[in-house]
């Protein structure tokens, strides 16, 4: 509901402000009446609360007592740039900060190839097509650009629903080919003899024996025997506990000690996250494993993956491990050639044929169980 009220400005002069409070807001809106007088302001109030549904979902007025109105109240185009800030300002609360920050390199990105001024229902294919031009030309990569692609989307489908575009462009991803770098018993073998700190070896070692994403390793606490990652720090938004080894909740330990002797002596979370990523192309560079565009240290997630599948060959177990919240994204891990794998990981090579027994096994005692009802239906 919207509120009439009453004002003095610091020479005591009367003022009016139609106050519309919503969840949708940060903070409550205030529109001027630009009147001192009650009946015009009451009068100019019940305007403003004949369209105060339409302004909670954001669309804003150039109010007829407005010197550009011509008396007559009418909606004002959004610029594009307006859009993002409405956008942004509706999705604070419920959205990750770094989520929004990423789609603002989006957006950005968007804007300065149509403008900022660009009135957002004249966003076509073409100009989604016009942008994905210039990027590629600026040397992006398809990955980088379909995250980009999908800011946009999540935009103007919020857009239509709010009623500032009629259509939604169609939006075609970028072709891209799914690349899963790990470290072979070899590479692995060849990074341990690098020259570089201990405790950095000890934290790959971590990384790649528990699977963590970087981020959840440092922001995570210990508790117990678990690794406790708060939904407020994790990608998915989810909470999640990983259980650790004794040997693992000192190697834990060891990161969140460097980890806030490198705060108190001023430095930001992100430079202590970059330095371990930096430190690790560093070493494999090092040893001669370094890929360029290929090798990161999200390599030891997927080198936990692939290891963990062809020790279970349970994608669902895989999907559960790596707190994945669709085993769609996990099932790439499955299409890999398990003799590939087998050959890449020597030292598990004999619990993956455990494993592959256990599942011969499991079938076998199946189809006699099948043979037997049947035997028995039969007699």
């Amino acid at each position: 509901m919207a509120y009439l009220k009453k004002n003095k400005n610091k020479v005591g002069k009367i003022y009016y402000l139609s106050k519309i409070q919503s969840p949708n807001f940060a903070k409550d809106m205030f529109i001027s009446l630009k009147t001192s007088d009650y009946e015009v302001a009451l009068e100019r109030h019940q305007e403003v609360e004949s369209f105060e549904n339409a302004i909670k979902r954001g669309i804003t007025f150039e109010w007829s007592w407005n010197k550009d109105a011509k008396g007559k109240t009418k909606i004002k185009k959004l610029t594009l740039n307006e859009l993002v800030n409405n956008f942004v300002k509706t999705h604070k609360t419920n959205v990750r900060p770094s989520t929004i920050k990423r789609y603002l390199c989006g957006y950005n990105s968007l804007m300065s190839v149509i403008g900022k001024t660009c009135p957002p229902q004249s966003i076509t294919n073409a100009s989604i097509e016009t942008w994905k031009q210039v990027v590629v030309e600026q040397g992006r990569k398809n990955n980088g650009i379909n995250i980009d692609l999908r800011a946009i989307k999540t935009l103007l489908l919020w857009a239509r629903d709010e009623g500032h575009i009629k259509k939604m462009p169609k939006i075609k991803m970028m072709p891209t080919q799914v690349h899963i770098k790990y470290l072979t018993d070899s590479d692995w073998d060849k990074l341990m003899t690098s020259k570089i700190n201990q405790f950095y070896l000890d934290t790959f070692e971590l990384l790649r024996d528990i699977g963590v994403r970087r981020s959840d390793l440092v922001m995570g606490e210990i508790e117990g025997n678990f690794l406790v990652v708060s939904g407020e720090v994790e990608k998915t938004g989810l909470d999640k506990e990983i259980h650790l080894s004794v040997d693992q909740i000192a190697k834990v330990q060891q990161v969140h000690d460097l980890r806030d002797k490198h705060l108190t002596n001023g430095y930001s979370l992100k430079n202590f996250l970059d330095r371990i990523s930096k430190v690790f192309n560093k070493a494999c560079k090092e040893v001669g494993i370094y890929e360029q565009g290929k090798t990161s240290l999200h390599c030891l997630r997927h080198t936990f993956a692939v290891r963990t599948y062809l020790e279970c060959r349970d994608i669902f177990k895989v999907c559960q491990l790596l707190h994945h919240t669709s085993v769609t994204t996990t099932e790439k891990y499955a299409r890999l050639n398990l003799n590939r794998l087998e050959q890449d990981f020597p030292s598990l090579l004999k619990v993956s044929k455990v494993s592959k027994l256990r599942v011969l096994e499991t079938n076998k005692v199946a189809t006699i169980n099948d043979l037997g009802t049947s035997s028995r239906l039969y007699n």
